[in-house]
């Protein structure tokens, strides 16, 4: 993980010096809505009370077999501007998220997770991408650094997650695929804390592109129910968004 977050921060300080140093015409902050679509690589961060045997075997299970996979988000966003450097953002998305198990035993796509197990050494495995669909509504506070052409901004937040629905998409041997949408124990809203840097590039006067790179972290637990008992998941993601920015005069 600590590679994408060395790019992370070299992107971020390239973009702020980038944008700071352009010091031409004036730009007022006003009230604006966007159009955005984002990616992140998403990671999942498992704990549990390593002392008890079976629980430290659970963690390292599972911790062998699951990745990373790639999510994004698409929707709208709401900008009201309540002074010179300071905006403040709601809106609507739909996000999904989730993670990949490699080389194991079939299993049920319903049981828990906490029970699946690895297959032996040298022989092929079942593989299968877990995603969650959500509905987000992003909350937060933005804080222009440089008003001109080009302006970059801090920005930070919580994005609470409604949960929709997990599919499951399973890969046997001869690369046959087949989707199912499971029963799966997730919290009803699952709240993320988002940190993000960006940039706004002045198009006309009108119309604003923009890109923003996030670092978020789900604040409460991911799983509820049976699931929960033993281990506690939480959501974790590096990603960018890219939109168009429409001011309203």
């Amino acid at each position: 993980m600590k590679y994408p977050i060395y790019i992370l921060t070299i992107l971020l300080c390239f973009t702020t010096l980038i944008c700071t140093d352009l010091h031409g015409q004036y730009y007022r902050q006003i009230n604006s809505i966007d159009f955005t679509i984002g990616g992140d690589y998403g990671f999942r961060r498992i704990t549990g009370d390593a002392s008890q045997a079976s629980v430290a075997q659970i963690l390292a299970n599972r911790k062998s077999l699951e990745s990373p996979q790639l999510g994004y988000r698409i929707g709208f966003n709401y900008n009201y501007s309540s002074s010179e450097n300071i905006l403040i953002k709601t809106g609507i998305r739909y996000s999904r998220s989730g993670f990949n198990i490699t080389g194991t035993n079939p299993f049920d796509n319903n049981v828990n997770l906490n029970d699946i197990s690895k297959i032996a050494d040298n022989i092929d495995g079942v593989d299968y991408k877990y995603r969650y669909q959500m509905i987000e509504v992003p909350i937060g506070i933005r804080y222009i650094f440089a008003r001109s052409i080009c302006q970059s901004y801090l920005e930070v937040g919580i994005a609470p997650n409604f949960y929709l629905n997990t599919i499951v998409s399973e890969f046997q041997y001869e690369s046959h695929v087949s989707n199912e949408m499971i029963d799966d124990e997730i919290s009803q809203v699952l709240w993320f804390g988002v940190i993000g840097i960006g940039g706004d590039f002045y198009l006309n006067r009108t119309m604003v592109g923009f890109t923003q790179l996030n670092v978020r972290y789900q604040l409460n637990d991911l799983r509820n129910g049976s699931a929960h008992d033993l281990v506690t998941e939480r959501l974790l993601g590096i990603g960018l968004e890219a939109g168009i920015r429409y001011l309203l005069e």
